[in-house]
């Protein structure tokens, strides 16, 4: 993140608990700073990120009363998916103290930018030439597996005999699929290079959208949704299409990223990642709106960048030429760690 800019903020009715009910008895001052059971069930444990507050109109919100207040993140990782109207709680070690009801999230010009932006999806995808950069520097993590590698091996236990895939990129996990699984695959992308790279395999590939698939009621055995719902604006309904054309017993593997995901990068040179709405952290909640039981595998992948080059290349890859312009010289070889979660959802 640029420190001359704000991130933004997420305006809220707040409520503080009473005293006699275990609120602080001195209410909550401007400036404060709780955490927050981020995207959790009130009475479940939370998704906990520090963010302070700044009252409006007021210097003190009592116990017992209600005020608006600006919620100020230190990132939107956490935060990514909190839409109006959704209830956090505020916290005191393990003690509620407040809820918040969310009135209006506001991202302000210094946050990392979003991944489901219409703009940077149709830029980035294109050609294949920015996400070949990406995909060459990973490598399997010290267990010697990759995500794919548990993707397949998850989709195996089904023995699908049609896969479907959206978001196919350059091609090459359809082709693998189709290959070790031998079934029929059917991928889908919004790039028409894309279906091009896909095409170029020799698998099946049509041009489209995950938010209105082209394909009647239970068309597939088990989908795959690899690195792409962050990209869905609408991710509820990309979610509940898939679930439309699985059969009863269906599977959707989606393979996504943490908040930690090449944090030794992006230490490095300060910055922030951009924006994921689909992610580790709030992934699950979002598939279990439309899925029946979902299961969750972490895998650790390491990215491996052979020089200051190598390193600003992926970073200009994602439009991130101002982040790669500090790259200090390396003296060897960066490796960078990966966080990177394998949904399985079931219907």
């Amino acid at each position: 993140m640029d420190s001359e800019q704000p991130i933004g903020h997420v305006r809220a009715w707040l409520r503080v608990v009473s005293a006699d009910d275990g609120g602080p008895p001195a209410g909550v001052t401007d400036g404060h700073l709780p955490s927050w059971g981020v995207g959790q069930r009130l009475s479940g444990d939370g998704l906990l990120a520090g963010a302070p507050i700044t009252i409006e109109d007021a210097e003190r919100i009592a116990p017992g009363e209600t005020g608006l207040v600006r919620i100020h993140p230190t990132s939107w990782d956490a935060w990514a998916d909190v839409r109006p109207g959704e209830r956090i709680p505020m916290l005191e070690g393990p003690r509620i103290v407040g809820i918040a009801e969310v009135v209006e999230v506001v991202r302000g010009a210094g946050s990392a930018g979003q991944l489901d932006d219409a703009d940077f999806v149709r830029e980035q995808y294109a050609s294949t030439a920015p996400l070949e950069t990406r995909i060459a520097v990973w490598h399997p993590g010290a267990d010697g597996r990759t995500p794919q590698d548990v993707a397949l091996a998850a989709l195996a236990a089904v023995t699908p005999s049609r896969l479907l895939e959206v978001g196919s990129g350059t091609g090459a996990f359809a082709a693998r699929c189709a290959h070790e699984l031998r079934c029929h695959l059917t991928a889908l992308d919004s790039s028409p290079d894309m279906v091009a790279a896909t095409r170029s395999h020799g698998v099946e590939a049509v041009l489209g959208d995950v938010q209105d698939l082209p394909f009647d009621d239970g068309s597939f055995d088990a989908a795959v949704a690899a690195w792409m719902l962050y990209h869905v604006s609408d991710r509820d309904r990309a979610l509940g299409e898939l679930a439309r054309v699985l059969r009863g017993s269906g599977r959707l593997i989606a393979i996504t990223n943490g908040r930690r995901q090449l944090a030794d990068l992006y230490d490095l040179v300060g910055g922030e990642k951009l924006d994921s709405s689909f992610s580790s952290e709030n992934g699950g909640q979002q598939l279990e709106r439309h899925f029946s039981r979902v299961e969750r595998f972490d895998v650790e992948p390491i990215a491996r960048f052979a020089d200051r080059d190598a390193a600003a290349a992926y970073l200009a890859s994602l439009g991130r030429e101002r982040l790669a312009a500090r790259l200090p010289e390396l003296e060897e070889p960066l490796v960078a760690r990966g966080q990177t979660t394998v949904f399985v959802a079931d219907k």
